[in-house]
């Protein structure tokens, strides 16, 4: 058990030295690449994010308006969704009820579960005004 035991720590101790060693090295490329080129290194970050937020604004709206029509595709396939003629509030408001499922249609076999067809039916009836 003894010699187990000496065995782990002698294998732990190889283990440590390696990583240290490995952890030498690093820093001292690290250390040679900072002092070398380090206001290089900063000038291509800084361009990179440049870069990346240019390219961001210019599509942003494009994939925004990719993404809005792929959400009603998929609505309007599942939930049989009419996309608006225009952008009125009337127009938006009845998109906006059709999402939320809360139309005439989809909300009479909720009623039928709830109340009953018989008192849909009379409700059906009633004069709207």
């Amino acid at each position: 058990m003894r010699d187990s035991v000496l065995t782990v720590v002698r294998i732990l101790r190889e283990f440590k030295d390696r990583v240290l060693a490995i952890l030498k090295k690093a820093a001292g490329v690290i250390g040679i690449h900072r002092s070398a080129t380090r206001s290089a290194f900063l000038g291509q970050r800084a361009g990179a994010i440049k870069k990346g937020l240019g390219q961001f604004v210019r599509q942003h709206l494009t994939h925004t308006e990719d993404v809005a029509h792929h959400l009603a595709a998929g609505l309007a396939g599942r939930q049989r969704i009419t996309m608006p003629k225009d952008l009125s509030l009337p127009s938006l408001l009845q998109l906006a009820l059709q999402v939320l499922g809360l139309t005439t249609t989809a909300s009479v076999p909720r009623a039928v579960a709830l109340i009953g067809e018989r008192n849909v039916a009379v409700i059906e009836k009633v004069p709207r005004r």
